[in-house]
This record gives C-alpha cells, structure tokens and sequence, in this order.
C-alpha cells in the first residue's frame, strides 16, 4: 500500500521577488510563511484561494523544476549521442552521473564534500 505525502510544499513568489515557504495538505488547505522568524502565516481552503490573496504572486511547485530539467537533459542527449568510438556503456555512466545530480542535488553536494 502506498501512502500519500503528509503535505506538498510549494514557494510562492511575490511581485517584489521575495519567496516564501507554504504547502499543501492533503485535504486541499493551504498555508504560506509571511514571517518566518515570529511564525506568521496565512492559510486558505485552497491554494488558488491563498494565491489570491497575493496580487501577482506566482506558485513554484518542486516537481515542475525537475520536470523542466529532466527535459532539458533529454533533449541534449538525443541531439549528441555517444561521440564516435566511446561505448555506449561508458557514455551512459557519465549520463547516469549527471541525472542523479540533477534528481537530487544535495546527494550531489555530499559526495564533493566527502570527497566522493
């Protein structure tokens, strides 16, 4: 049986270019951090509801910014293909390498760290 995540958690870009921290909860409410640091919010029974509520704000979900690389990594690796004379087997190593980066970025972050 596969459980649904507890929330989605989205940012939501103001007009000014400030982001802030909100998610979703299963049952479609939603909330957003105004203020962080006294723990000042805003909730609403949807998330097009609390949008509203924020004059040319914009809604950034995580999962459309990996969407959009995973596209972009897509689309270059048709248009090169492996060079002449590599195996395909090692270009396709090298490739696997970029995609988990690109799947989880600080996994990436970790391994230059430890020097891995």
């Amino acid at each position: 049986m596969t459980t649904a995540p507890f929330a989605r958690g989205f940012r939501l870009h103001l007009w000014h270019g400030q982001a802030l921290d909100g998610a979703e909860l299963p049952n479609g409410r939603a909330f957003v951090m105004d203020d962080p640091m006294w723990g000042l919010g805003s909730t609403a029974r949807t998330v097009d509801l609390l949008q509203a509520g924020y004059p040319d704000a914009r809604i950034e979900w995580p999962d459309e910014q990996l969407h959009d690389r995973l596209i972009e990594l897509v689309t270059r690796w048709r248009a090169e293909g492996p060079p002449s004379g590599t195996s395909v087997s090692r270009w396709w190593d090298q490739h696997l390498a970029e995609l988990a980066a690109v799947i989880d970025p600080a996994d990436d972050e970790s391994q230059e760290t430890d020097g891995g």
